[in-house]
């Protein structure tokens, strides 16, 4: 859904700033959320820490014992899936360089890779 982000700028804005009243914390993820988005919307907030999870070494294995929307589809709907994760987890670790996010792999042990998301968020 990453070609959605753009066309969902003006209501991710809105609804993040919303979240923003008040003491509370919300966590907001999706693929919508971009580094790009990130990188807007912070000036309008009191404050906000981001974090940018990516699988850029996704194997077939892994995706099949993953997301049950996929259930029952034929291999090639899993290698189109697959290539498109892939190609946004490396298009995110690159904005996330080059706009100063935090990108953290999760190709390898999943619970290191959040306990690193966590870190990188400071909780």
């Amino acid at each position: 859904h990453a070609d959605k982000a753009d066309s969902m700028t003006g209501l991710l804005t809105h609804f993040v700033c919303c979240a923003d009243i008040g003491n509370d914390a919300y966590l907001i993820e999706g693929d919508v959320i971009t580094p790009a988005f990130a990188q807007l919307i912070a000036p309008q907030l009191s404050e906000m820490r981001a974090v940018f999870l990516g699988n850029s070494a996704l194997t077939l294995d892994d995706l099949r014992h993953a997301p049950d929307w996929l259930e029952n589809s034929e291999a090639a709907g899993y290698e189109t899936v697959r290539r498109e994760i892939v190609a946004r987890s490396e298009r995110l670790r690159a904005d996330c360089k080059q706009l100063g996010y935090a990108y953290v792999e999760m190709s390898q042990d999943r619970n290191a890779s959040f306990a690193a998301a966590l870190k990188a968020l400071d909780l």
